[in-house]
Protein backbone atom coordinates (compact mmCIF):
# COMPACT_ATOMS: atom_id res chain seq x y z
CA UNK A 1 0.00 0.00 0.00
CA UNK A 2 1.25 3.47 -0.87
CA UNK A 3 1.86 5.84 2.02
CA UNK A 4 -0.56 8.77 2.23
CA UNK A 5 0.33 11.97 0.43
CA UNK A 6 0.00 14.95 2.75
CA UNK A 7 -0.80 18.02 0.74
CA UNK A 8 -0.46 21.45 2.29
CA UNK A 9 -3.53 23.28 1.00
CA UNK A 10 -1.99 26.33 -0.75
CA UNK A 11 0.73 24.20 -2.33
CA UNK A 12 -1.71 21.42 -3.19
CA UNK A 13 -4.03 23.80 -4.99
CA UNK A 14 -1.19 24.85 -7.31
CA UNK A 15 0.03 21.29 -7.81
CA UNK A 16 -3.38 19.71 -8.38
CA UNK A 17 -4.54 22.45 -10.71
CA UNK A 18 -1.59 21.68 -12.94
CA UNK A 19 0.06 25.05 -12.42
CA UNK A 20 3.73 25.70 -11.84
CA UNK A 21 5.14 24.69 -8.51
CA UNK A 22 6.69 27.98 -7.44
CA UNK A 23 6.46 27.74 -3.67
CA UNK A 24 5.82 25.14 -1.08
CA UNK A 25 7.51 22.67 1.20
CA UNK A 26 11.25 22.36 0.82
CA UNK A 27 11.20 18.69 1.81
CA UNK A 28 12.04 16.69 -1.37
CA UNK A 29 9.64 13.92 -0.30
CA UNK A 30 6.72 16.37 -0.11
CA UNK A 31 7.63 17.82 -3.49
CA UNK A 32 7.55 14.27 -4.98
CA UNK A 33 4.11 13.72 -3.38
CA UNK A 34 2.77 16.90 -4.94
CA UNK A 35 4.27 16.02 -8.31
CA UNK A 36 2.63 12.58 -8.13
CA UNK A 37 -0.72 14.23 -7.41
CA UNK A 38 -0.30 16.75 -10.23
CA UNK A 39 0.64 14.03 -12.71
CA UNK A 40 -2.37 11.95 -11.63
CA UNK A 41 -4.63 14.92 -12.43
CA UNK A 42 -2.95 15.45 -15.80
CA UNK A 43 -3.39 11.75 -16.66
CA UNK A 44 -7.08 11.91 -15.70
CA UNK A 45 -6.66 9.43 -12.85
CA UNK A 46 -8.05 11.85 -10.26
CA UNK A 47 -10.30 14.89 -10.34
CA UNK A 48 -8.68 18.29 -9.85
CA UNK A 49 -8.83 19.70 -6.36
CA UNK A 50 -11.22 22.48 -7.43
CA UNK A 51 -13.83 19.87 -8.38
CA UNK A 52 -13.25 17.90 -5.18
CA UNK A 53 -13.62 21.04 -3.05
CA UNK A 54 -16.90 21.84 -4.83
CA UNK A 55 -18.21 18.39 -4.00
CA UNK A 56 -17.01 18.64 -0.39
CA UNK A 57 -19.10 21.82 -0.04
CA UNK A 58 -22.18 19.87 -1.19
CA UNK A 59 -21.44 16.89 1.06
CA UNK A 60 -20.58 18.76 4.28
CA UNK A 61 -20.76 22.43 5.29
CA UNK A 62 -17.69 23.85 7.00
CA UNK A 63 -14.06 24.67 6.35
CA UNK A 64 -11.62 22.21 4.79
CA UNK A 65 -8.66 21.91 7.15
CA UNK A 66 -6.73 18.98 5.64
CA UNK A 67 -6.64 16.90 2.47
CA UNK A 68 -4.71 13.70 1.86
CA UNK A 69 -4.57 11.63 -1.30
CA UNK A 70 -4.35 7.96 -0.33
CA UNK A 71 -4.58 4.56 -1.92
CA UNK A 72 -7.02 2.06 -0.41
CA UNK A 73 -7.49 -1.30 -2.08
CA UNK A 74 -5.80 0.10 -5.21
CA UNK A 75 -8.29 3.01 -5.37
CA UNK A 76 -7.18 6.63 -5.02
CA UNK A 77 -9.13 8.37 -2.26
CA UNK A 78 -9.18 11.97 -1.10
CA UNK A 79 -9.45 12.01 2.70
CA UNK A 80 -10.80 15.43 3.61
CA UNK A 81 -11.14 16.83 7.12
CA UNK A 82 -13.83 19.49 7.48
CA UNK A 83 -14.28 21.73 10.52
CA UNK A 84 -18.06 22.12 10.85
CA UNK A 85 -19.77 25.17 12.40
CA UNK A 86 -20.38 23.28 15.68
CA UNK A 87 -16.60 22.93 16.11
CA UNK A 88 -16.48 19.21 15.34
CA UNK A 89 -14.33 17.72 12.60
CA UNK A 90 -15.82 15.42 9.98
CA UNK A 91 -13.64 13.05 7.95
CA UNK A 92 -14.88 12.56 4.40
CA UNK A 93 -13.57 9.88 2.06
CA UNK A 94 -14.09 10.78 -1.60
CA UNK A 95 -13.32 8.63 -4.62
CA UNK A 96 -10.58 10.65 -6.34
CA UNK A 97 -11.59 9.51 -9.84
CA UNK A 98 -15.37 9.98 -9.68
CA UNK A 99 -15.80 12.42 -6.80
CA UNK A 100 -18.36 10.13 -5.16
CA UNK A 101 -18.72 10.35 -1.39
CA UNK A 102 -17.61 7.06 0.16
CA UNK A 103 -18.01 8.00 3.82
CA UNK A 104 -18.64 10.96 6.12
CA UNK A 105 -17.95 10.37 9.80
CA UNK A 106 -17.43 12.59 12.79
CA UNK A 107 -13.92 12.33 14.17
CA UNK A 108 -13.45 11.68 17.87
CA UNK A 109 -11.85 14.48 19.87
Amino acid sequence: MMRPLRLALPFAVTALLGGPVLAGPHDPEKIRDHEFARQAVLRGEVLPLTQILGRVARYQSGDVIEIELKTRDRILIYDVDVLVPSGQVHALAIDARSGALLSNRQKAH
